[in-house]
């Protein structure tokens, strides 16, 4: 409180209203004796004592609280409430100004207290109440989303060794597939080259006719047998170097074809790997860290 002025110039200030917020002292001072004034409120004010938890939950005494006092007006010294509601201050009294509020106000401020207090609690206890269940159903949600996931792992694994298996038998057959076609291309090699003699001697034969003289230059049986037969060995010549060229082009299909699969069947082997690390980790495995932009993934 502040002082205003000395001795008989101070002046004293007039409230219009009582402040929005206050909580008055227990106790009043008495300023002829100096101490404070124990005295008790009147029987309408007069409330039960109160037991407050202890600060130690092991104190085996309970401490009490006084909830209200009474202000007393000795002779007339302090100010009374004016009838607009507000708070009249005493007359100045050795130098000093004082303000004095009645029990009914200290009970209604901590009747409002009271209120707003039980208001947080309750929505205090609503949010811990909502937290503790999204965090339930977070766990849960995250235990059945880890039990599905273990069994699409499982029929993952299993998938992808019996694909894998296939490939592997694929394999297996277009390696011995490229075998047998690598013996028959150098069959037809082969073929081809035998074919050169008889076409030879053939050839030699027609070009020794030709050299016969007047009569015996003729037409004959023979002769048009030598044609069939160069004309057969040339035309079976040509059939064999399309054959031997297909070969080729299918041995060389046939080899990128293997690549791939020994490099599915390697690729095979290792998601094999991971999925199997993948279905023994659990919650409790080492190593593990937690990756940022993963609900980010888009689904489709």
């Amino acid at each position: 409180m502040e002082l205003l002025g000395n001795g008989n110039t101070a002046t004293t200030p007039r409230f219009t209203g009582p402040p929005d917020f206050f909580l008055p002292t227990l106790m009043t001072q008495d300023p002829h004796r100096g101490g404070p004034d124990f005295r008790s409120a009147p029987g309408t004010f007069r409330r039960p004592w109160a037991t407050l938890p202890p600060a130690n939950t092991n104190a085996k005494k309970q401490i009490t609280y006084y909830h209200s006092g009474r202000v007393t007006d000795a002779g007339g010294l302090f100010g009374a409430r004016s009838l607009s509601g507000g708070l009249e201050s005493s007359p100045s009294y050795g130098g000093a100004t004082s303000t004095r509020f009645t029990p009914n106000d200290w009970m209604a401020s901590n009747q409002v207290h009271y209120m707003s207090s039980d208001r947080v609690r309750d929505s205090s206890e609503r949010l811990r109440l909502d937290v503790k269940r999204l965090c339930q159903e977070a766990d849960d949600r995250t235990r059945r989303t880890q039990d599905e996931v273990g069994r699409r792992l499982v029929d993952r694994i299993g998938d992808v060794d019996w694909w894998k298996s296939e490939v592997v038998n694929e394999r297996d057959c277009m390696r011995t597939e490229i075998e047998s076609l690598a013996d028959a291309k150098a069959c037809l090699e082969r073929a081809l080259a035998e074919t050169e003699k008889p076409l030879y001697i053939a050839q030699e034969c027609l070009f020794n006719r030709e050299k016969r003289q007047g009569v015996d230059l003729v037409h004959d049986e023979v002769e048009k047998e030598l044609t069939r037969e160069v004309d057969n060995i040339n035309r079976c010549q040509n059939e064999l170097r399309g054959l031997i060229a297909s070969a080729a082009n299918q041995l060389s299909l046939n080899r990128s074809a293997q690549n791939e699969l020994e490099k599915d069947s390697c690729d095979k082997g290792k998601a094999l790997s991971l999925d199997g690390i993948c279905r023994r980790l659990r919650n409790a495995s080492g190593g593990l860290q937690n990756h940022t932009g993963i609900e980010k993934v888009d689904k489709s």
